[in-house]
């Protein structure tokens, strides 16, 4: 029999601030650490946000994530991949 280290996916909604760009080069940016409630947090960004996320955001602004997060039984990991990402201008 298989087994399924992953799990169904669950939704995720951090507010949070942007610590730095993971996984990048100048002109790509696949991941993001984001610290929400005093603790850092990897995030996988969907593909049409690698190019243009440098030009929105920079490290220290606020941003809130939606996405959704997989837990990989096996490994007692969670992966968090975004489907969206805000800039919180004023907060």
């Amino acid at each position: 029999m298989l087994d399924t280290p992953l799990l169904p996916s669950w939704l995720f909604n951090l507010e949070g601030t942007l610590l730095e760009f993971l996984d990048s080069s100048l002109d790509e940016t696949r991941s993001i650490l984001l610290e929400v409630e005093q603790e850092a947090m990897a995030i996988r960004l969907p593909k049409p946000l690698w190019v243009s996320l440098r030009r929105r955001v920079k490290p220290g602004d606020r941003v809130c994530c939606i996405g959704r997060s997989q837990l990989d039984s096996q490994n007692g990991v969670i992966y968090l991949n975004a489907d969206q990402l805000f800039s919180l201008m004023g907060s």
